[in-house]
């Protein structure tokens, strides 16, 4: 996969993270969990975005 495919699959996984998030019930486990895995789907994110920006600076 080239750098620009990892960073779009990156994004897409965080966009579904944050959909699931937000129609789940309040207060419960589930959006707590989902939370912290949206929060490392948004930083895998910024790194891949970092990277790939990076590496089109070379």
């Amino acid at each position: 996969m080239t750098s620009k495919e990892l960073t779009m699959q990156a994004y897409e996984l965080y966009y579904i993270i944050r959909v699931q998030k937000h129609w789940a019930p309040e207060r419960s486990v589930h959006k707590k969990r989902l939370h912290f895995v949206g929060l490392r789907a948004f930083n895998r994110y910024i790194r891949r975005q970092k990277a790939e920006q990076a590496q089109n600076d070379i």
